[in-house]
């Protein structure tokens, strides 16, 4: 695996809520669980509330709470996808709390046994906590019946607390008049951002390297700094580019990471950022590799990529890669003798490419072949495809480049990879 190459045991950067990799120095974040932990141990609060953008770590977050409660003191339900009607809502949190397929699909008998079950933790000393992830996309409707699942108490204590975390489109449900009479019952109301300057980003990944048994000096100083600079400050996008440098980095041999792979990781993968959010668009950890060379001569830059169509753009039936919904233009008429069936657009292209290239392509193994038509499709993504369209660029991407790699493998197997 790439992080044994690092000398760790275990991967740092992968996207899931490990309370292991639990960083508590991101202060709005620690504020939040330390706030909640409080109000479900020693306080008597009904509902506490987290929101945060995507990727701040609010799932983690609420693992980290669920991970420090005592299962002696506390039923405990965890609702990772509310998008369901009211009843069933109501249905998967009767049906966690008591460990069992739950028939009824009437409110009122549902609502009964809930109380029974508040009733029933109460007399053993124990209280009932019902996490929800993702409440964003609760309706008004469900966020309602959350409000009367409240109601259920004794005359002394709140027998239930509900922790829901979602993004700021939850907070504008619970201020809005509709839904007053919930809002007024939040205990703890936690707003958590992400991280805040370089020195953060540097120590966020410093401790979850640690964790896993690596060096922090497997990123230079300049190299957390181009981090920050790329994810300003969204765990999950630090998690995906920090990933990405230690499998290219993995994939290339090389001992450290450097601000110079950090930029070719995370600038193939950027799109345009969201006003709203700042986050950034990453492909998959497994195209990693096509940001940098894997081939003893140099793989092309953009430059010479771009060099080479601009020195073949004179040669009748030469082309340039474009959209795929675009036409595909011919190419010339010895491509076509050699390769009859293979698709004209990428063999005028793969004839495109600097002499010193083309002549390894035969000999260059599938990492090698698939590394370059990552390059490739970068290329074309970068000159052809429009600012405005709605397409997913990551999947134009993927596009492309499977275009490329069948025209780069069909020199090696023709009868295999021609396309018919």
């Amino acid at each position: 695996m790439y992080y044994q190459y690092w000398g760790m045991k275990r991967a740092p950067f992968d996207n899931v809520p490990d309370p292991d990799l639990y960083w508590s120095q991101n202060s709005s974040l620690e504020d939040a669980v330390s706030e909640i932990l409080f109000a479900i141990e020693e306080g008597n609060d009904c509902l506490a509330v987290m929101i945060g953008d995507i990727g701040t770590g609010k799932t983690l977050g609420l693992r980290v709470i669920l991970n420090e409660l005592n299962p002696e003191k506390y039923r405990i339900a965890f609702i990772t996808n509310p998008d369901l009607s009211p009843v069933q809502l109501m249905r998967e949190i009767v049906g966690q709390l008591e460990n069992k397929k739950i028939i009824t699909r009437f409110k009122d008998q549902l609502m009964e046994e809930f109380n029974a079950i508040l009733f029933n933790c109460a007399n053993q000393g124990q209280k009932v906590v019902i996490f929800i992830d993702e409440a964003n996309v609760m309706s008004t409707e469900q966020l309602n019946q959350i409000r009367l699942m409240t109601n259920l108490q004794d005359d002394r204590q709140n027998m239930v607390i509900f922790v829901l975390a979602g993004q700021k489109e939850l907070g504008k449900k619970l201020e809005s008049k509709n839904l007053e009479n919930l809002y007024q019952r939040i205990g703890v109301y936690c707003r958590i951002r992400g991280l805040e300057g370089p020195e953060e980003v540097q120590n966020y990944l410093t401790h979850r390297l640690q964790v896993c048994g690596g060096s922090p000096a497997i990123f230079t100083q300049q190299a957390y700094a181009a981090i920050w600079e790329h994810s300003q400050g969204v765990p999950r996008l630090i998690n995906k580019i920090a990933k990405l440098c230690l499998k290219a980095g993995e994939t290339n041999q090389v001992r450290q990471i450097g601000a110079e792979m950090v930029d070719a990781v995370a600038s193939m993968f950027e799109r345009e950022k969201s006003s709203s959010q700042g986050s950034s668009l990453l492909m998959s950890e497994e195209d990693a590799e096509s940001c940098s060379k894997v081939v003893d001569q140099p793989l092309p830059t953009m430059t010479d990529l771009a060099e080479g169509r601009e020195q073949q753009a004179a040669t009748p039936g030469s082309a340039s890669c474009v959209h795929p919904s675009a036409q595909p233009q011919s190419s010339s008429p010895e491509s076509a003798a050699l390769y009859p069936n293979l698709d004209p657009e990428m063999m005028s292209l793969i004839q495109a490419l600097p002499s010193h290239i083309r002549s390894q392509l035969k000999v260059m193994e599938d990492k090698q072949l698939n590394s370059l038509a990552g390059k490739m499709a970068i290329q074309c993504i970068q000159e052809r495809f429009p600012k405005n369209s709605t397409e997913d660029p990551v999947v134009v991407w993927d596009s492309i480049k499977s275009r490329i790699y069948s025209a780069l493998k069909s020199l090696q197997e023709p009868n295999r990879y021609c396309l018919a």
